[in-house]
């Protein structure tokens, strides 16, 4: 059977069930012909055919006013085979009219659920970000109208949380991308499928909220975890390095945070390394701590800052109340200047670039010695947030 068919089957499936549910309602001719014709489609294997009958007994069933169910299950059909066919403009206004008489005539969250978050999905296949904003927003109220009973909706939950936290991405909202990629992988797991591309992602999302707070153990918690989902589907090379850069980013800070004071101990690192050990999903911590710890040669001392001032807000980001990190590479001269200044990784992209470097190449520091001669340093990174107040 192809995917095709399989849509147009539970189409007509869940069509058959709607018109169940309203038998004891004749239907006006003019969806009852609609609709015949479109069982005759589905009967035929005849998507284009189908799609045109859908097409016809939604908007009949607009016209006459039937009962709101029936017409949002007429609409959702209506969607499916739209999609299908690649119209997804025409595909996000059913499935959006069917959850909107959803929303109206208070169905169950479930069905609202998914009917929004169908609606978001063509909206987004239509490059139409503002509006996949919207329905996404409406799916993931639906979904948390369940107080968390999530079996009705376990089938596409992952999807909805995943696709709205993209978008909150791409808007700036760095910090609810977080969030939503953290509700998203408190779902319950199912065992039986190997974690893929959406898993590693919102774990990415996730540790880069986590840095903006400084929690930078739950970070790196994060972002070994992503490393290693993506490492082990193959992933975009480009998704694999990113997260590979900032869990030895993460795995260093939690170093300078285990030698601060006299005691010198590696609390932090095995704090990591115990969460780690006990992941449902067995992550390998491909990070040994001699990987990072390297031992400091005899004689040196590392680069210390003597004047770091922060960035500005940019203005435009400010206005359009984005947030988001930006993690930087850079080496240190024997004068103690910054050089090299390289962007790591950024959320959102080109937004708050341009501040951190600006303000980086300000820093000053005493220089690293060895011996009590300066040396250059190099391969150092350090991350800044820009959020706001909570």
């Amino acid at each position: 059977m192809t995917y095709r068919h399989w849509v147009a089957g539970l189409a007509f499936l869940i069509a058959t069930t709607a018109t169940a549910r309203a038998q004891d309602e004749p239907l006006p001719q003019a969806v009852a012909d609609a609709y015949l014709a479109y069982e005759a489609a589905l009967a035929d294997a005849d998507a284009d055919a189908a799609l045109i009958a859908a097409r016809a007994a939604h908007a009949a069933a607009e016209d006459e006013r039937i009962d709101p169910s029936l017409t949002a299950v007429l609409a959702e059909n209506h969607g499916y085979l739209a999609n299908v066919a690649g119209h997804f403009e025409e595909a996000r206004d059913a499935w959006r009219q069917s959850g909107r008489l959803s929303n109206r005539n208070n169905l169950p969250a479930a069905e609202r659920a998914w009917r929004w978050h169908n609606a978001a999905s063509n909206a987004l296949l239509a490059d139409d970000n503002s509006d996949a904003w919207a329905c996404s927003g409406e799916a993931i109220d639906a979904i948390e109208d369940l107080d968390g009973d999530l079996e009705a909706v376990s089938n596409f939950a992952r999807d909805a949380y995943f696709l709205r936290a993209r978008l909150a991405a791409t808007r700036g909202r760095t910090m609810t991308a977080g969030a939503l990629a953290r509700r998203l992988l408190e779902l319950p797991a199912d065992v039986d499928v190997e974690p893929g591309l959406v898993f590693a992602l919102a774990h990415y999302f996730a540790g880069l909220e986590q840095l903006m707070r400084e929690d930078v153990g739950d970070a790196a918690y994060h972002f070994h975890v992503g490393r290693d989902a993506a490492a082990r589907i193959d992933a975009d090379p480009i998704v694999t390095n990113r997260l590979s850069a900032l869990a030895v980013y993460s795995r260093e800070q939690l170093g300078r945070l285990d030698r601060r004071g006299e005691q010198h101990d590696d609390r932090e690192a095995e704090l990591l390394a115990a969460r780690l050990a006990d992941d449902p999903v067995h992550v390998r911590w491909y990070l040994a701590a001699d990987e990072i710890d390297e031992e400091v040669p005899e004689g040196y001392v590392p680069a210390a800052p003597i004047e770091r001032n922060p960035p500005p807000y940019p203005a435009r980001a400010a206005r359009d109340g984005y947030e988001g990190v930006v993690i930087v590479s850079f080496n240190i001269d024997e004068t103690g200047r910054v050089r090299d200044g390289a962007i790591v990784d950024a959320l959102p992209p080109g937004i708050f670039d341009e501040a951190a470097l600006g303000a980086l190449s300000d820093w000053r520091f005493e220089p690293a010695t060895q011996d009590s001669v300066p040396v250059s340093e190099t391969g150092r990174m350090i991350h800044f947030s820009f959020r706001f107040a909570d």
